[in-house]
């Protein structure tokens, strides 16, 4: 039986064999995506494995995740969701030095926190407040490359 190579990710639509699937093809994360008629557990799945691709640093990827469950979110006009991905781009984004862009994502998530009461609001301002500072810190020359 074949392995696969480096940090796979499997993602599959059958609950009942996912684990076994992933520990007999040596992925390191495992993700049912229950098959919806509308893409909203798609977008989720999407995002999730974005999430997993960002803890191990594999930011292209995490990038590309997240992209997918926006997209994914907004074709079903679905805020929360769309939210969501955003909420994890930002934090890729910032983590690879693109201050400019996280912020401008978070701003956007801090808005879906006040206009539906979220209890992350007062976290992600403090945390926006935070980018925004570090964005003024900056020499200019370094914030338009960053932009």
């Amino acid at each position: 039986e074949e392995k696969l190579e480096g940090d796979a990710v499997l993602v599959t639509d059958d609950a009942e064999h996912a684990a076994w699937f992933a520990r007999d093809l040596g992925a390191t994360a495992a993700y049912y995506l229950p098959r919806t008629p509308n893409g909203r557990g798609v977008a989720d799945a999407w995002r999730m494995i974005g999430r997993t691709f960002l803890i191990q640093q594999r930011y292209d990827d995490a990038i590309a995740c997240c992209q997918t469950s926006q997209s994914i979110a907004e074709r079903a006009r679905d805020e929360l969701r769309t939210g969501g991905a955003r909420y994890v781009l930002s934090q890729c984004y910032e983590e690879t030095g693109r201050l400019k862009e996280a912020a401008d994502l978070l701003e956007q998530v801090v808005y879906m926190d006040r206009k539906y009461q979220l209890p992350t609001l007062d976290e992600n301002t403090k945390r926006l407040a935070a980018l925004r500072s570090r964005l003024r810190d900056m020499p200019v020359a370094s914030r338009e490359r960053h932009a």
